[in-house]
């Protein structure tokens, strides 16, 4: 798989461009020992960047996910998997409108999507069109461990699986702006902050593999972002 990257970025303009054109990638020129008018200043940077898949395959697929914890019921898959849009999605006129990055904020490069346990991962959301556009809520989102059997949701409840509802509630985002999520790669820090949070855990732990953050808020299908993860 051909990955691209987009270097030399230097203002959301920039950005906005490059995730439209579909790029995987958006490199940023910050701390180099070298002069070069491409370089950008650590809070400009900290906007900037991201990834949207790591490079090369999984370094395993594992079974098909089974939970012995009695009564564990996955919560539901809201993503279909022909639908779902990697970094950009488009309206029906084929202009993009929103884009889905993956960060690294603890790493040596903020577009580096594999993680180790205990590690922070980020995603943002940005409206890349030029006029407002409505998503869902800020929860409505799977998350997805790329099995032998396919992407299987790695979380679920033990509690009454009609529990888990997401209000329908339309949000307007402006240009430029949209949602952003940050995790500690843990089973109690992925959960932390949903609404759902008592009711859900992640079952089995968490194992080595590539996983996706797909959110179906946004209109027109479902927009996701790959990432590793390392024990």
């Amino acid at each position: 798989m051909t990955r691209v990257k987009i270097c030399g970025v230097t203002d959301t303009e920039d950005r906005d461009a490059v995730v439209t054109a579909g790029a995987d990638a958006v490199g940023i020129i910050h701390g180099v020992p070298v002069d070069t008018p491409r370089e950008v200043d650590e809070e400009t940077a900290e906007t900037l960047a991201g990834g949207v898949t790591p490079d090369g395959d999984p370094t395993a697929v594992p079974a098909p996910l089974i939970c012995e914890r009695d009564g564990f019921e996955r919560h539901p898959k809201y993503v279909d998997d022909d639908n779902v849009a990697y970094g950009t999605i488009t309206d029906d006129s084929g202009q993009p409108t929103f884009a889905l990055r993956g960060r690294n904020p603890g790493g040596d490069a903020i577009d580096d999507l594999t993680f180790e346990r205990g590690e922070r991962i980020e995603f943002r959301l940005h409206n890349v069109s030029s006029q407002y556009v409505t998503t869902g809520n800020k929860h409505k989102y799977n998350l997805q461990l790329r099995t032998e059997a396919g992407w299987a949701e790695i979380r679920g409840t033990t509690a009454e699986p009609n529990r888990l509802l997401y209000t329908d509630e339309g949000i307007s985002q402006p240009p430029g702006e949209g949602f952003r999520w940050s995790f500690e790669l843990t089973e109690d820090g992925l959960l932390a902050g949903h609404p759902h949070e008592d009711d859900l855990g992640i079952c089995p732990d968490l194992q080595p593999g590539r996983y996706r953050f797909a959110y179906w808020g946004v209109p027109n299908g479902h927009l996701g972002v790959q990432f590793d993860y390392t024990d």
